[in-house]
């Protein structure tokens, strides 16, 4: 019999064949999958060829969404008197109903009859969708939703070949309607039996999600038992942490896993899962980078600590292999400017992407015909895509694996590392590290093979692709030792000692929120007329999240300990969480062992002592399922509730409702008028953030409740920003010391790109951030690119303009930029780099403002034709660095003269270099001289252009008065936006 086992992801999949099994597998024969794989692999296969037979092409979500907006425009502008045509159409609300559609599309294949829109406000939906699938039709294409249904209906008509006779499911607490639908319609159409193993306690619970299938149960460890029951024999085997706020949630959790590593806990042993991505991970990511603390997101999959296996697996992916064959120009792209690869004299790798893309008839996917003529100057691309081709058309394990040698080869892969080289079929192979020696020992174990069995190229790079991994299971010596990093889902099967969760709060019971407009009523109304729960309500949501918890618990070994971490919103103790749960919730904590202020784990100088209280004692709503649903006239003798809970959440939810930041009642603008006219003075982001909208500033800067946390700083930030200002900085430093003056020349080029390589390395070396030193020589390579193109710019600008560095990392403070009423406005800063230029007589004639920028920074270059409040909106940090500079270099020096007339004669301006600038000759860099323009911004000709800028919006504050401004960059991001009346109507 033909059994195929599927998983909820590859951690659950591997736990279950090793720890369950006690066996290791082959995935040459992969019947062990994660369901996504199953779905995906199906749904793929079977658009391939329907996308051929149908002539069309599948939208990209993104573009989908775009559709979508057009659609919702068009219907509003026709039906004015609609509920739409009285919104603000957003992209936001295109992505919504989007996502709606996906809604739509499970309820006509889960009812099997095509949904009557009988609610007015679905009959508009319904119009819209109809604009919206006209537009797709037009361009012949089908978006994911479409997909999906001619997919099933394929099934239905065993269009799609099946080899298996059983289905086992296992770790899956309820199916989601995509998988749910998916696996039905196989069932009954292909008559494969379907078996679901669960935990009893699940089943118990939720029993109705798995009508459709064969429940088997299986045992659960005691300690999982003890979480769930009453019997809290585990009591010391679970922690709880408590912080205000994410930031300060995390601290105190790494301060409980730093503990454990010091007690020689393996991080292997240590998993974190979060319940929320978009709350947690960021922050995660940041914290245990800066502790140093090695983790793995890729669920115990070894190959992504080295970047260079997953640019190897991508030589499968350049070409695909259809009646005309395609290439993936960003794939190969991603290959070509790999620092792994040493055969690339020929191309400018880091700067590939532009070459390429800089003819026009190049495009991300194309016909590789196509592709060919535009680059048939380029001997070393037309070399690689012919070794491809030879790749696609190989058909057995054999002939696959020795192209790719012959392909890795070519690409002189094995030249990267320069030690520990060893000799095997005439291949050197390099084992620096255990991931490259075990992934080409792969290649040349199916090279060695006899076997003559015909085999797809695309089926090789998976069976590769999981073999990897399936090396990493059984080998010791490869694994990574490094905490897992997950979030709910990619938890399932999970088995560790100890256990992190994060977000105990109702986001472990997360409610998706209402779709569109239609409210929980209509929701309700349209679930009982079709007999199913067809969309994500909340109790079905409820449930299922419950359900999830308990599966997640019920793989936990007896030996286990798990950490529940909660974040509290204010100082009354009061958690972040919305408190109507607690109307359903028959009582407070069952379990009084959790009642105890010991109990719960938190740092002293977040959280004072007594703060705990009975009401955030929310364990009940997870370990008591009979809790959940109990009705008040059981609740206890008295028919009342115990604690007076309802009075506990009618005064939350007044909290929640009531407007804490009120002017009038919290004098709100007390707290940026302290900021903005302090005498150390504020940054002038801070300020061109109060220009832009005080009130903004304060609702989404000042008034968060973050508490006491420490501001985080990106490992990337500090590679980007610290490093880039070092070497350039040490670099001119070094250049003065050995030439006596920083006037580069074209003649020394050479000697000036050693200097800056040495630089670097010792820049490096400093710079303890960086702990791996694959990782070091990246950036190396990287970093001397860059200076190369930099030194080159830097000695045209010195020929062509005579600016010469003069300060590096200049820092001031308290410089008055604006005054009113007696006070004043002060700002503080580090210029990057100021450069001087002069006359014969040696004194200034001229000064420019550096500001270096990384490339994720956005601004737009402003033409000298435009009004100054664009210019200064766009060069206000450095516009204000040059009135610096004028008043400490020029007025200081020069005490009684006229300054006007002095500053006439200087040249003057500014120029922002973003690190793809410094490289990417073509795209020149911003640069800013119009000395009229800046001398009058500035207020030197007598206007005062600058201070009426500041006048418009600082007097405002320092008469106490809050002021809105609506603006499309400002209100786009803006937690108020929805309250404000003043906001940005988007297009």
């Amino acid at each position: 019999m033909n059994k195929l086992f599927l998983f909820p992801n590859s951690k659950a999949r591997d736990n279950y064949l090793i720890k369950e099994n006690g066996k290791y597998y082959s995935l040459d024969i992969t019947n062990y999958k994660t369901i996504y794989e199953f779905y995906k692999n199906s749904i793929d296969n079977f658009l391939k060829k329907y996308s051929i037979e149908n002539n069309v092409c599948m939208l990209e979500k993104a573009i989908a969404i775009v559709n979508m907006h057009s659609a919702i425009n068009e219907f509003a502008q026709k039906n004015t008197k609609s509920i739409l045509s009285k919104q603000v159409i957003t992209y936001q609300l295109a992505s919504s109903l989007y996502s709606f559609l996906e809604e739509i599309s499970f309820a006509k294949l889960m009812c099997n009859e095509k949904i009557i829109f009988d609610d007015e406000h679905l009959k508009d939906i319904n119009k819209i969708i109809e604009i919206y699938k006209l537009k797709n039709a037009s361009i012949n294409a089908i978006d994911e939703f479409d997909a999906f249904e001619y997919f099933i209906n394929a099934l239905k008509n065993k269009k799609v070949q099946y080899n298996y006779d059983e289905i086992n499911i296992y770790n899956f607490e309820s199916l989601p309607h995509l998988y749910s639908i998916f696996l039905n319609t196989i069932r009954t159409s292909y008559n494969i039996k379907i078996n679901i193993f669960l935990a009893e306690e699940c089943i118990k619970n939720f029993k109705s999600y798995f009508n459709d299938y064969n429940i088997n149960t299986y045992n659960i460890s005691n300690f999982a038992k003890s979480l769930i029951s009453k019997k809290n024999i585990k009591k010391d085997d679970i922690k709880l942490i408590t912080a205000f706020g994410t930031k300060q949630e995390v601290d105190t959790v790494l301060d409980e896993i730093t503990k454990l590593i010091e007690s020689n806990i393996s991080l292997e042993d240590i998993n974190i899962i979060y319940s929320d991505a978009d709350k947690y991970h960021d922050i995660l990511v940041e914290r245990l980078k800066e502790c140093n603390i090695d983790f793995n997101e890729r669920r115990g999959n070894f190959i992504w600590k080295m970047p260079l296996i997953p640019v190897l697996m991508s030589i499968f992916t350049v070409l695909e292999k259809k009646e005309e064959i395609k290439i993936d120009v960003e794939n190969l792209i991603k290959i070509l400017s790999s620092p792994f690869i040493s055969n690339n004299e020929e191309i400018n790798n880091y700067n590939l992407r532009n070459t390429l893309y800089a003819n026009e008839k190049i495009v991300s996917i194309m016909p590789l015909d196509d592709f060919v003529k535009n680059v048939k100057d380029n001997k070393f691309i037309l070399n690689f895509i012919e070794l491809l081709k030879k790749l696609i058309y190989a058909n057995t394990y054999k002939t696959i694996a020795i192209i790719y040698i012959e392909i890795l080869k070519f690409l002189k892969v094995d030249l990267i590392f320069d030690n520990k080289l060893i000799y095997k079929d005439d291949n050197i192979i390099n084992i620096h590290q255990n991931t490259l020696r075990l992934f080409i020992e792969l290649i040349l174990k199916l090279e060695a093979t006899e076997d003559e069995d015909k085999i797809d190229y695309y089926d090789f790079y998976s069976a590769l692709s999981t073999l990897i991994e399936d090396s990493y299971i059984k080998t010791d010596k490869s694994k990574y030792d490094a905490i897992t990093l997950s979030n709910l889902y990619d938890a399932r099967g999970i088995k560790v000692k100890h256990l992190f969760i994060l977000g105990m709060n109702n986001d472990f019971l997360m409610r998706k929120p209402n779709t569109f407009f239609m409210s929980n009523k209509l929701r309700e109304e349209i679930n009982n007329k079709y007999k199913k729960h067809i969309f994500n309500t909340q109790s079905l949501l409820s449930d299922m999240y419950y359900n999830l918890f308990l599966n997640i618990l019920s793989s936990l070994e007896d030996d286990s300990k798990v950490y529940f971490s909660f974040r509290f919103k204010d100082d009354e103790g009061n958690l972040d969480i919305p408190f109507y749960y607690l109307e359903d919730i028959a009582s407070e904590i069952g379990i009084k062992d959790f009642n105890d202020i010991n109990s719960f784990i938190y740092r002293k100088n977040y959280i004072t002592d007594n703060i705990h209280t009975s009401k955030e004692n929310m364990m009940s709503l997870f370990f008591e399922r009979e809790n959940y649903n109990l009705e008040e006239k059981y609740l206890n003798n008295n028919n009342k509730l115990p604690i007076n809970i309802k009075e506990i959440t009618k005064s939350v939810y007044n909290k929640i409702n009531k407007n804490e930041y009120d002017d009038a009642n919290n004098n709100a603008i007390e707290i940026i008028q302290k900021k903005l006219f302090n005498k150390d003075g504020i940054s002038v982001s801070y300020l061109l953030n109060i220009m832009q909208c005080p009130a903004k500033v304060l609702y989404n800067d000042e008034c968060k409740i973050e508490a006491v946390s420490s501001a985080l700083v990106d490992i990337d930030k500090i590679l980007r920003g610290s490093i880039y200002h070092d070497i350039f900085h040490y670099f001119y430093k070094n250049i003065k010391n050995k030439y006596g003056d920083l006037k580069l020349k074209t003649s020394e080029f050479d000697n000036y790109s050693n200097i800056a390589k040495e630089v670097i390395e010792d820049t490096l070396i400093k710079h303890k951030e960086i702990t791996d030193e694959n990782d070091k020589k990246i950036m190396t390579y990287e970093i001397n690119n860059i200076m190369k193109h930099f030194i080159s710019n830097e000695i045209e600008n010195i020929e062509e303009y005579g600016f010469i560095p003069f300060e590096f990392e200049k820092s001031f403070s308290g410089v008055k930029v604006y005054s009113y009423n007696g006070l004043d406005v002060k700002i503080k800063g580090r210029i990057d780099r100021i450069d001087l230029s002069y006359r014969n007589d040696k004194t200034i004639n001229g000064i420019r403002i550096i500001d270096y920028k990384g490339s994720s920074y956005n601004i737009k270059k402003i033409e000298k034709s435009d009004n100054y409040d664009d210019i200064i909106n766009n060069y206000l940090q450095p516009l204000l660095y040059l009135k610096y500079a004028i008043e400490e270099y020029i007025i200081k020096e020069n005490k009684n003269i006229d300054v006007f007339n002095q500053l006439e004669k200087c040249e003057l301006g500014f120029s922002i270099y973003k690190e793809e600038n410094v490289v990417n000759r073509k795209n020149h860099y911003i640069k800013f001289d119009d000395k009229e323009t800046i001398l009058t911004i500035l207020g030197y000709n007598g206007e005062n252009i600058l201070f009426n800028y500041f006048d418009k919006v600082l007097k405002h504050i320092a008469d106490g008065e809050l002021i809105f401004i609506a603006g499309e960059n400002q209100c786009r991001d803006c937690i108020y936006y929805n309250l404000c009346k003043e906001h940005y109507v988007y297009e």
